[in-house]
């Protein structure tokens, strides 16, 4: 291995598609060239809900129009089980609506199927949707770790021996007045 060559991090897509071409074009875009990217297919609304309970996904790739769900009823549905896994809609449709209801419903990204079909572009969608996601999450464990630092200082401060009180009858100095 080169210096600062270093193993890239398996990623988990789901992929939700039930046009088995679609799967398998799509499948091969996300895939081409990253052997580090793992795809899981799914045909329906269904069995989206029933992996999502069962395994742990870096994002997921949803067609719009499932046989039983439109991937915002999906989303909606499987939400507690989704958490915080990026959703990147596509779709056929050229209705702007669609988007914007899978937006609503907490899509991170929506992709025209023609468009994702094409040489990275839906790569890169997925690529984005995760880089975020991981910066969100590292955004909300630092504020955390603030949250839970401020509390055992303030609870020390409670607790020391001369206690805060002690702290209003020194001057500047330290000194006793």
């Amino acid at each position: 291995m080169q210096p600062g060559a270093y193993p890239l991090s398996p990623v988990r897509i789901l992929l939700a598609e039930d046009d088995p071409d679609h799967q398998d074009i799509l499948c091969r875009v996300l895939t081409r060239g990253r052997s580090h990217v793992k795809v899981d297919r799914v045909a329906s609304a269904g069995e989206l809900d029933q992996a999502v309970r069962t395994a742990t996904y870096d994002c997921i790739v949803l067609d719009y129009n499932l046989p039983d769900q439109t991937a915002d009823e999906a989303m909606k549905n499987s939400h507690y089980f989704l958490g915080q896994t990026p959703v990147v809609v596509v779709s056929s449709s050229l209705d702007q609506d669609v988007a914007l209801r899978s937006a609503r419903a907490g899509g991170v990204d929506f992709v025209q199927k023609a468009d994702a079909m094409r040489a990275d572009e839906l790569w890169k969608r997925v690529s984005h949707a995760i880089d975020e996601s991981v910066a969100r999450l590292d955004r909300n464990i630092a504020a955390r770790l603030r949250r839970e630092s401020r509390n055992r200082q303030s609870k020390n401060l409670r607790h020391r021996p001369d206690g805060p009180a002690a702290d209003a009858e020194r001057d500047g100095d330290g000194r006793d007045t």
